[in-house]
């Protein structure tokens, strides 16, 4: 494959550092499932507390950056491309706190109640 740009982007970091990549990606998801597995009680709680809350403010979010388009009767669009420009970042930041509380539940379904 020949690149063609000036720019030295992700592809010529993967290329220089893959391995240190991956082993930081190994200790990260190892830290996190060793968290999970040892939550229970109260912080388990307090976990499943704060992912429904960041599913909410995300819902909430998605639900008012799509108003315009529900006043004028347009209900099965999807993606942002028919949203207003000042309304497209809280579509995004809502998806961004679904799939962080999305991520959150699964990551305590791993725990032992």
């Amino acid at each position: 494959m020949e690149y063609q740009r000036q720019s030295h982007g992700w592809l010529t970091f993967l290329e220089h550092n893959l391995l240190v990549t991956i082993v930081i990606s190994a200790l990260i998801v190892s830290r996190l499932l060793d968290f999970f597995s040892q939550l229970a009680g109260l912080p388990w709680i307090w976990c499943y507390a704060a992912a429904l809350v960041t599913g909410g403010i995300g819902i909430v979010k998605i639900l008012y950056s799509k108003l315009p388009l529900y006043r004028q009767h347009r209900f099965f669009t999807f993606g942002g491309d028919a949203l207003p420009e000042d309304r497209k970042t809280f579509y995004r930041w809502g998806w961004r706190c679904v799939l962080f509380s999305i991520a959150l539940m699964l990551g305590l379904s791993l725990s032992h109640p």
